[in-house]
């Protein structure tokens, strides 16, 4: 059993990020022991995985095959295609294993009693691999703001930053693979006008496959250089505060401005996180300097913390004396990565 929710598990990272607002599913069919069958998430409008798999057998090889699913399978109307249920009743599956519940309110077990309902047996295993997969879609669904990811490099001292003040690497190539496998999993990337200015960054996912994450700039008084390479590629939002009616028409050539409240030159990040969850945008990877990702973990707004930490010392004033507290996280993981330790913890 284990080794297909395993299988499951990994083909349904493979579509992470790249059919949301949804929640990447994958399932698949089992019978005499063997896959004969897989699917995963369709981009929205498009297939779900259980009707993506079911599509390649035939009616004689779904009757009395067992079904692995990630997640729970739908079973209301209010969405683009039919509930998946009313399909794997059809095909008369002899059994179904589901990875996780859909903390959807319009699903939330709902799916899983219509089955048992059609005498299916369907088994629940709340998995906890499973239910991290889906982190960033149960956080969206239920608190309708998007899940926030803080992802740092530090040396071991606790400095993003030195050399004159500008960025030098911190981390190798190796790190710089997984940053771009956290942008493509995420919805948009989050940075502050500090980072654009002095670093003018691109933000964009070079890791091969996927698509770009949406740009996200936090800028109060509207400084965003016309000529950022941020409006090369990709959708970009800025919200700010204040700022001229020609600034803010000539930044409304290059992208979308959008005004909120704040002070002290800083943005209101309640107000860009409320925002960001009407556009159906579930999760945010922030990668902006030191003043930015403080200022989310200080209003604790974020959920979890990815730090690579590199055996570098550098002098100079550490990321951590910005924080009003010391910084506690749970579930904490870690390992090797490159030239760095890759730790990832929950706030």
């Amino acid at each position: 059993m284990h080794q297909f929710l395993s299988r499951a598990i990994h083909l349904a990272y493979t579509q992470l990020g790249s059919v949301s607002p949804n929640p990447s599913v994958s399932a698949i069919i089992v019978k005499n022991n063997k896959i004969i069958a897989e699917g995963v998430t369709q981009p929205p409008g498009s297939d779900h995985a259980e009707i993506a798999a079911i599509k390649k057998c035939t009616p004689a090889q779904l009757n009395g095959a067992t079904l692995y699913i990630t997640l729970e399978p739908c079973c209301h109307i209010n969405k683009r295609t039919p509930p998946c249920t009313t399909k794997i009743i059809e095909s008369k599956f002899k059994e179904v294993i589901v990875g996780t519940i859909d903390k959807n309110p319009n699903v939330n077990g709902k799916g899983i009693e219509a089955l048992r309902a059609a005498g299916i047996k369907t088994i629940l295993l709340n998995d906890n691999h499973t239910e991290k997969l889906y982190e960033f879609f149960f956080h969206w669904i239920t608190i309708k703001r998007p899940f926030i990811t803080i992802k740092a490099a530090l040396t071991k001292n606790g400095m993003m930053t030195w050399g004159n003040g500008k960025n030098k690497k911190i981390t190798d190539k190796i790190a710089d693979k997984k940053v771009h496998e956290l942008r493509k999993q995420h919805d948009a990337i989050l940075v502050g006008i500090n980072t654009i200015i002095k670093d003018n960054p691109q933000l964009t996912n070079r890791s091969g496959t996927g698509k770009n994450p949406i740009k996200i700039i936090l800028d109060g008084n509207l400084k965003t250089p016309l000529d950022a390479k941020i409006f090369n590629e990709g959708k970009t939002i800025i919200y700010y505060m204040k700022a001229g009616k020609n600034r803010i028409a000539e930044l409304s050539k290059k992208c979308e401005v959008v005004k909120v409240s704040g002070s002290n030159h800083q943005v209101n990040l309640n107000d860009v996180l409320i925002d960001l969850g009407k556009r159906s945008i579930s999760s945010v990877l922030v990668e902006g300097g030191p003043t930015t990702i403080a200022s989310f973990i200080n209003q604790r707004l974020a959920n979890k913390c990815i730090f690579f930490i590199a055996e570098k010392e550098v002098n100079g004033t550490s990321f951590f004396s910005l924080l009003e507290k010391s910084l506690s996280l749970k579930d904490i993981t870690a390992h090797k990565c490159g030239n760095s330790i890759m730790i990832e913890g929950y706030l």
